[in-house]
């Protein structure tokens, strides 16, 4: 059954912005259109910068170029996207060794290397020393690919 904005915004039991924004009787936040993210760009202008650990970030390169990713914000979610398809390898590493981007339960990877257009890495932070992938793109491996792998090495 769908539900239009107005049904929802009948459910709020405790208003935090008149009818726009209140909470439910099981504590969720509804009556809002939609969440508002932080975007940033990463290019050759900006290599060796840090990405910040959440919000959408834009990875895109002609030349091949190195960022450094920031610790997760646990509870956060992180996006990095390469939307060009350039041939330029996006490499983006650990800012340092606190944290690491795990696959699986057993696995620990310091680095995502991209290469190509319109890939996308959605990642959470479990806690302030852990990425969990939620998703990821077709071709994504363990190893080296043409699309996006992650790397056990710095």
């Amino acid at each position: 059954m769908a539900y239009s904005i107005e049904t929802l915004r009948n459910d709020i039991i405790t208003s935090i912005h008149g009818r726009r924004l209140g909470l439910d009787t099981a504590g969720r936040l509804i009556g809002h259109e939609g969440l508002r993210i932080p975007e940033v760009d990463a290019t050759s202008d900006t290599t060796g910068t840090v990405i910040t650990g959440h919000g959408w970030t834009n990875v895109d390169t002609s030349t091949d170029d190195t960022w450094l990713l920031a610790p997760p914000v646990k509870g956060a979610f992180k996006y990095i996207y390469t939307g060009s398809t350039s041939t330029g390898i996006r490499t983006i590493l650990r800012q340092d060794a606190t944290f690491a981007i795990r696959s699986s339960a057993n696995s620990t990877s310091v680095g995502i290397i991209a290469q190509g257009g319109g890939l996308l890495l959605e990642l959470f932070g479990l806690t302030s020393a852990i990425y969990a992938i939620v998703s990821r793109p077709t071709g994504f491996s363990s190893a080296c690919s043409t699309e996006m792998a992650l790397t056990a090495t710095t």
